[in-house]
């Protein structure tokens, strides 16, 4: 996940060849963007949401948790 810190758009990149999917939370729990589907790579565009901290959640089709990281969002 780069760049991170990150302005107006994050990007997202795996090695796994399977149908991954990708949320941003903030500190609360609330979902901040639409999940969004992706194989190898994605950028999540952040023109929307607030400067910040937020959780990048990364899962398979089956709803189990591949990764998750922190996101910092500086505008």
């Amino acid at each position: 996940i780069y760049p991170n810190p990150a302005n107006t758009e994050v990007n997202i990149q795996t090695s796994s060849t399977e149908k991954l999917l990708v949320q941003l939370y903030d500190i609360t729990g609330k979902q901040v963007t639409p999940s969004l589907s992706f194989t190898n790579s994605t950028t999540i565009n952040l023109n929307d949401v607030s400067a910040g901290l937020y959780f990048v959640r990364i899962s398979n089709t089956n709803n189990q948790i591949i990764q998750t990281q922190k996101l910092s969002l500086v505008k």
